[in-house]
């Protein structure tokens, strides 16, 4: 029987150490079975069930135990489940053939014996299988009958020679590649996959991608396992699970999970819906309640607490119906988590359930989590405002970071001490100890990046945002701006300048490199929004800086006040650690109010005549609390180089109004900085100064698509339709199919006024080559650039239809010329990552389209979009819009700008006093408004 067990790999929840203690109680288990003591042995396995319902183990252990003690019919229910998580497995065969051996079904007991055949353990021999034959048996009084069984099996031993692969010799496989070749997992999963899709095995196809992509994510291979479990999805929305519903819930799971390794919080809720669905079908029910589990930690991590405890609420409610210990425990300790972060808590009673929680994780014997509940626990001693609680909060954490040192837990070290920081931060206001602690935070957290792809580092960062964030205001509070400006770099564009550098180590900027960047009468304002009203201004001039924390909760509040009464009160959107701060919630204006009014000001912007005077008094408000705090140190100052944090990259700084009612733009001239790091990869490259002026592209033709749209009825076709991009991406594939489910087959709107505008431009700059209609395709920029001609330009000018689809980044970009049939394999759309790929050696680039510098913010490295992939492309510099633009404004801006270009002046002078042109009326009394010159901000050096 041992030889059968396939042992107790718990890796579904590769954050605990709970495996150890349940693994002892199997094997004492699996020992009191060989003693032939089957009750006792099935006292111990069903512990370890109602812990851990889903251990493989438990199920061939208990009804191999059920057999032998001769309660047949409780062994059937043990025997289903068994055969659902493992549809493969030599034992639950076995068990299954015993069974019904039992019940005096011999066609059914040979039947499955004949399939145990096939996955006949290389270890184990037919003498052993016969002598588990003859015990149950004899357990049974029907020696004769088991007897001829096993005499049956033995012979059919050499008349059975088909064999396929078991999920057992999967996992084998996959745990030898899983550490050292996740490449080779990846294939192998896809392999296995494929192979049992021959046999018409759904059910073991959605295993193999499920258990691949556990595997990959346990050993920190989040792409790579999210990318399996997306190709599961897709494999189970084409072929669905037969009549195995446990395995299609294993499998949503495992892409739940994948998608909350990398942070993408709002396709974990989405994946949950469907996996709440299919596992209503289901005899075991683990996988709906952990998905209900990782729902409530989504909604946590964006800043949802009443949905995320309302879920949690729901894994406590079914954890006990079903008997699942473990997410009973991360059911009440995730209740207890999100109860404090609610309005009119009790700080008693919240005590008092995390206080119970923690006794529920240690009676379970889950030690790690019990430990991992005294953050929080600190965090609600401190909630009680006495001498004691704070004494027990500090004591708490304090013994609480030695110990996950001590095991090597630098990550957990990390986020008590984030908490421990903020508590000093908010209650002690000890900001030189705050700074410290912070400081080792992330030294403790970064040990784990190692070497990991940047898509996984992109989530890592987005994890680090929130020690950045006090370690930054911390400084500024110390008056430091020398290590305020390294926190401020060290949390912002870390991918674009990695990916800038083309794997090159990169060298951290100091404040002193900036101040050498600088001109005289240059300043570079970076800028940390730390809530709603508080926000950290880092003022850098060529001999001197100054760090700010401003706090204002008047500019904010008055207008959440005045015009937005009705909006939800939602927490700051940090990533990270849990938050922990000693204050009246109410008396805080929140990040998410911040961004509301941010978007709210955007829309006025794109709409003239709307609500000009609202528009007018939030921009001096802006201007009081962006600006205003720093001003003293901007005498003789004329050009300003902004690195803005979160939304703040969708406000254009040019046109905050200042207190005599001009825009900031009529005093300096203004540039956009990423981060200085990104900066200084830009200043090392050389271009030849013998490149062409200029290619133009505009007019584009675009024509109805012949293109059949996917289903786009239900959650299902939509996540189907993202995980279809993210292949098609990988596979360097058409989107049109995508393209045309999104925005529909009809033809996109002509832009006349492009093609107007890029022939202007030809009669400005000498040696321009301009592309115009059908000749402005996707083929003809691929093409110019895989032969090297596009790096013999100094400008490119795409003048067309731009995009952004939040929930799908990847299909972000431009719309080239679109046929009604594709011309070459190209779908006609410019997508950010093909944009990337380019093969540019630009001083500049200048998309003329709509909201081209739009894209996802991402904690910690700001909007990844079109604007980053052509300064990656090789483009020194950017030129895009914030909002969709006026075709007459814009052409006479660009007009504007070549004209003045061609004279040998910068690009950055020309476009501010282009700007000023407008704001005087020049262009016309009706292009004064910020709608029509605003929109255009500049990047780069």
């Amino acid at each position: 029987m041992r030889k059968i067990l396939i042992g107790i790999v718990i890796i579904f929840f590769s954050t605990t150490l709970k495996a150890q203690y349940y693994d002892s109680l199997m094997e004492r288990a699996f020992t009191l079975s060989q003693e032939n003591k089957f009750s006792a042995s099935q006292e111990l396995v069903e512990k370890v069930r109602g812990a851990l319902p889903e251990t493989m183990n438990v199920y061939i252990l208990a009804s191999h135990n059920l057999l032998h003690m001769g309660q047949v019919d409780n062994a059937g229910p043990y025997i289903t489940i068994g055969l659902q998580l493992d549809p493969s497995s030599y034992a639950m065969f076995v068990n299954c053939a015993l069974y019904f051996a039992a019940k005096g079904n011999e066609a059914s007991a040979q039947s499955y014996l004949k399939e145990s055949l096939k996955v006949f353990p290389a270890n184990y021999s037919i003498q052993e299988a016969k002598q588990d034959i003859f015990s149950v048996g004899k357990a049974l009084n029907q020696n004769t009958v088991f007897n001829n069984l096993a005499s049956w099996y033995e012979e059919q031993q050499s008349v059975i020679t088909q064999r396929y692969i078991s999920l057992d010799e999967v996992n084998n496989h996959y745990a030898q590649l899983a550490a050292q070749n996740p490449a080779g997992l990846m294939k192998e999963a896809q392999r296995y996959a494929s192979l049992y899709e021959q046999q018409g095995w759904h059910e073991m196809a959605l295993a193999a991608y499920g258990h691949g992509a556990n595997w990959l994510r346990a050993y920190g291979n989040l792409s790579q396992s999210l990318e399996v479990a997306q190709s599961g999805y897709s494999y189970y929305y084409k072929n669905g699970y037969r009549q195995n519903a446990l395995q299609a819930s294993f499998m949503l799971y495992q892409l739940i999970r994948s998608y909350e390794a990398v942070g993408n919080f709002e396709r974990v809720i989405q994946y949950m819906e469907e996996l709440t669905t299919v596992a209503t079908k289901c005899d075991l029910h683990v996988y709906d309640i952990l998905g209900l589990l990782a729902g409530s930690a989504a909604y946590d991590g964006l800043n949802k607490p009443e949905e995320a405890k309302t879920l949690a609420g729901l894994t406590v409610q079914f954890a006990q119906k079903y008997g699942f210990g473990y997410a009973l425990v991360l059911g009440y300790e995730a209740v207890f988590v999100n109860a404090f972060k609610v309005g009119n808590f009790s700080p008693t009673e919240t005590v008092n359930y995390g206080e119970m929680a923690q006794r529920y994780a240690f009676s379970y014997h889950f030690e790690d989590v019990g430990y991992r509940m005294y953050n929080y626990l600190a965090i609600a001693y401190l909630r009680l405002k006495t001498l004691d609680g704070q004494r027990k909060c500090f004591t708490t954490l304090g013994g609480l970071v030695k110990y996950y040192k001590s095991i090597g837990a630098f990550n957990r070290a990390a986020e008590t001490l984030n908490n421990y920081g903020a508590i000093v931060y908010h209650t002690g206001q000890d900001y030189a100890e705050a700074a410290k602690t912070f400081e080792e935070s992330i030294r403790l957290a970064e040990r784990e990046i190692g070497n990991l792809s940047f898509e996984d580092k992109l989530s890592f960062y987005q994890a680090q945002v929130m020690s950045y964030e006090f370690l930054t205001a911390s400084y500024a509070h110390l008056n430091q701006p020398a290590k305020a400006f390294q926190s401020m770099e060290a949390s912002r564009s870390r991918i674009l300048t990695e990916r800038l550098a083309g794997g090159e180590p990169v060298k951290k900027a100091s404040i002193t490199d900036l101040q050498n960047m600088l001109a005289p009468d240059e300043a570079c304002l970076m800028y940390s929004l730390f809530s709603g009203h508080e926000v950290i201004i880092l003022v850098v001039t060529k001999k001197a800086s100054q760090v700010v924390f401003h706090t204002d909760n008047t500019f904010i509040g008055e207008i959440k006040d005045k015009y937005l009464d009705r909006m939800n009160k939602e927490h700051g959107e940090r990533t990270g650690a849990e938050q922990a701060e000693d204050y009246d919630p109410e008396r805080r204006v929140q990040v998410s109010d911040f961004n509301k009014v941010t978007q709210l000001t955007r829309k006025f912007f794109e709409r003239p005549g709307m609500a000009d005077n609202v528009l007018q008094e939030y921009l001096r408000g802006y201007y009081r609390f962006l600006v205003v705090p720093v001003i003293n140190r901007l005498s003789g100052i004329k050009k300003l180089l902004i690195s803005p944090d979160g939304v703040l990259n969708f406000l254009p700084y040019e046109a905050l109004m200042m207190h005599d009612g001009k825009y900031l733009v009529e005093k300096y001239d203004i540039k956009y900085l990423h981060s200085v790091g990104a900066l200084q990869q830009l200043q090392q490259r050389n271009y030849t100064s013998n490149r062409k002026n200029m290619l133009a592209m505009g007019g584009a033709v675009f024509e109805n698509m012949n293109a059949k749209p996917m289903p786009y009825e239900t959650q299902k076709d939509m996540n189907q339709l993202q995980i279809d991009v993210a292949e098609n991406v990988k596979k360097q594939t058409s989107q049109r199919r995508a393209y045309a489910t999104i925005f529909g087959t009809e033809a996109m709107t002509s832009l006349p006024g492009t093609l107007v505008e890029v022939k202007n431009i030809a009669a400005v700059v000498p040696g321009a080559e301009v592309f115009t209609g059908a000749q402005m395709t996707e083929n003809r920029i691929k093409e110019i650039s895989r032969n090297g001609q596009l790096g013999n330009y100094k400008i490119l000018h795409l003048a067309t239809h731009g995009f952004v689809v939040n929930d799908i980044p990847d299909l972000s970009g431009i719309a080239m010329s679109i046929f009604a049939n594709e011309q070459g394999g190209e779908d006609g759309y410019l997508t950010v990552n093909e944009l990337a790929n380019l093969k540019m050696q630009s001083d500049l680039t200048v998309l003329s389209a709509c909201q081209t510098a739009l894209g996802k913010i991402y904690s910690g490295e700001g909007v990844t979009g079109l604007t980053q992939s052509l300064l990656v492309a090789g483009s020194n510099a950017a030129l895009v819009s914030l909002w969709p633009v006026n075709d007459n404004s814009t052409m006479q801006f660009m007009s504007g700008l070549y004209k003045e270009s061609v004279k040998g002046k910068d690009y950055v002078p020309i476009i501010n006093d282009l700007k000023r042109k407008f704001i005087k009326g020049e262009f016309g009394e009706q292009f004064k408004h910020p709608n029509y010159w605003a929109p255009f901000v500049y990047y780069g050096r």
